[in-house]
């Protein structure tokens, strides 16, 4: 009935069906609660709360109304990352769109799955400082590199400060995606590299040695 596309509910018996179906749930097993989760995820009919109650069950009851609910404001979002496990904010990092503040939160509060799965959703907005924090973050977490190299939102200054980590290939990748000149930057290499054995001191250790050349070529 609830479902329904004959329009047999009118507006005063679809609420009061929404307040039965938010009581049921609180008394149904499992089960029934992820099935009903499965029917309602794509529905705009369903109240606020009943969603965001769905949303906040166990995983298996939230994931189809967290990756497909469009009736999910960022402010509810926002709740369940704070408040709910990772896999919860790995169903929302694949959601259909992902806007700066989810993002934000999803990068704050999530592991590195969770981010990884972020930053791979082209959907996903990604806000100046958030683009820069894991531009950093992948000198050190491998796996974030090539997903942060397929984004159309990585600006050439960025792409360019990751060529010094990156593996060789993924150089190959961005010079070749985003015009820089290869012998350019290995002439800035060249440059540090000499700079770092211009200034040698025999009683510096290998661990000064290699952090003032990190230094030179960032």
């Amino acid at each position: 009935m609830f479902l329904s596309p004959d329009g047999r509910l009118n507006d005063h018996e679809r609420v009061l069906m929404n307040d039965i179906m938010v009581k049921l749930l609180k008394n149904v097993e499992k089960k029934i609660r992820k099935g009903l989760s499965e029917r309602l995820a794509e529905s705009d009919e369903i109240s606020i709360e009943l969603v965001t109650m769905l949303a906040n069950d166990h995983i298996e009851v939230a994931r189809p109304v967290l990756e497909k609910s469009a009736l999910l404001k960022d402010e509810d979002l926002v709740e369940t990352i704070r408040n709910r496990t990772d896999s919860h904010r790995l169903s929302i990092a694949i959601r259909e769109h992902v806007s700066e503040t989810v993002s934000d939160e999803l990068i704050e509060h999530g592991n590195e799955d969770v981010i990884e799965a972020l930053i791979q959703n082209s959907n996903a907005e990604l806000s100046k400082a958030s683009m820069d924090y894991l531009v950093q973050e992948s000198r050190s977490v491998d796996r974030f590199q090539e997903p942060l190299l397929n984004r159309n939102d990585l600006s050439f200054e960025l792409a360019h400060k990751m060529y010094w980590w990156v593996s060789a290939a993924l150089r190959r990748k961005i010079v070749a995606e985003f015009d820089i000149d290869e012998t350019l930057l290995d002439d800035a290499l060249e440059d540090a590299t000499k700079e770092v054995i211009e200034k040698h001191n025999e009683k510096e250790g290998v661990m000064e040695k290699a952090i003032l050349l990190v230094k030179n070529m960032v």
